[in-house]
């Protein structure tokens, strides 16, 4: 869920974004962007840590675009 979500906000085309960014971050790396083993620690980091660093193989211009959805 995006960070508004998190916080009983409405879904935005912010929250999209987000998603988006999501996606493409799995789809390059074949991992989550947000790893955790329970709900509220997977909440803590959708709200309060940056997306991860995305490994190598992957244009910067690409990076930029997922981190801006991020």
């Amino acid at each position: 869920m995006a960070p508004e979500l998190w916080h009983d906000k409405p879904c935005s085309k912010k929250s999209d974004m987000w998603a988006l960014g999501v996606i493409l971050f799995e789809l390059c790396t074949r991992e989550y962007p947000y790893d955790a083993v329970s709900v509220d620690e997977l909440k803590n980091k959708v709200i309060e840590a940056k997306a991860p660093a995305i490994p190598g193989g992957v244009t910067s211009e690409f990076c930029k675009i997922i981190r801006q959805c991020l």
